[in-house]
Formats: C-alpha cells, structure tokens, sequence
C-alpha cells in the first residue's frame, strides 16, 4: 500500500508539472527592457496566482534572418506572445507583437497592407502600387509611374521639384541651362 501511495503522489506531481508546462508553452507579455544592440528583451508575465515577474533575456522573432534580413525592435509596453515549446519560460522566444487600445493597428482597411510606420513615416502597399509618406510629403509608385506631393524634391542638393528654375532660358525651340 505504501508503494502505491507514492505512486499516486509522483503521478500528481508529474501531472502537475505537466499542467504548468503546457500553461507556459504559449503565454502573453509585456515590453519591459527592449534591448535591440543585444537583440533580446525582458518582459513581463502576468501571473493571477502568482503574482507578475520579469523574465530573463528572451530573443525575438523577426519576419526574415535569412539572406533578406529584417530588424523590428520592440517597444517597452508592447504586448507580445511568448511561445515556449518546452514550456520553460527561459526557453521561450519572443514571436509576435499585438496591437491593443493604446497601439491601434495602423489601418483598418482590407485592402492596404501597411509594410511599416514608425512615427510619422508610414509604407503602405495596395494592389496598384505602393506609397512612402513622412509627414507632409507622399511618394507613390504604381503602373502610371511615380508621383510626389508636397515637400521638395532634390539631386544631389539642387532643387529639381516643380519651383525650380533654369539658367539661360530662350524663347523659342532652343536649349535651356541645366537648373540652378
């Protein structure tokens, strides 16, 4: 009898750290120390039973670390999903980000697929093209070509947007001088 009385016993503690395992496997997130020149991040794991805690160091995911690489650094305060396949929270690794009330998503439209916004910069792309907008200034690129609204356009630091003007202009079918 006592056998099997510690038979029971080792099988609720397995059956229990088996029941934290799968619970930490996939487990939401808070920012709290993104550290982008390490490449890894702390967060912060919301616990009812337990109270919160800081995880250690976690790496994060990126769309592309192939040939293409892409680097997306996280925002103290961004809600994340921490996936942890062996449902150590030391294991985990940092897989996506979550928009929420105070970070809105950055379109509602079905149609635009924002590729980017940090700030006022936004990158958007649509099924006729793409657009680049920073603050005032818009450039889009589609199967009519390209077109700039607002700001000013340069090469090589001499004004070549539609208020520039021309040295050695004559009336008539000649040549002018190159703009100025």
């Amino acid at each position: 009898m006592d056998d099997l009385g510690r038979a029971f016993d080792d099988l609720r503690r397995e059956l229990a750290d088996l029941r934290r395992a799968v619970a930490n496997m996939v487990r939401l997130a808070t920012v709290e120390d993104p550290a982008a020149e390490a490449g890894r991040a702390t967060v912060k794991f919301q616990n009812a039973s337990d109270g919160d805690f800081i995880s250690a160091p976690l790496g994060w995911a990126e769309v592309s670390a192939g040939s293409m690489k892409t680097h997306h650094p996280l925002t103290a305060g961004q809600q994340v999903l921490v996936v942890s396949p062996t449902g150590e929270l030391a294991d985990g690794i940092i897989m996506s980000s979550l928009n929420w009330d105070s970070n809105p998503r950055p379109s509602e439209s079905q149609d635009v697929t924002t590729m980017a916004q940090i700030g006022d910069a936004t990158i958007t792309v649509a099924g006729d093209g793409f657009t680049v907008a920073v603050g005032g200034t818009t450039m889009s690129i589609s199967g009519d070509g390209l077109a700039i609204e607002g700001g000013q356009v340069t090469h090589n630091g001499t004004d070549i947007g539609d208020t520039h003007k021309h040295d050695g202009v004559m009336p008539g079918s000649g040549m002018t001088g190159g703009p100025f």
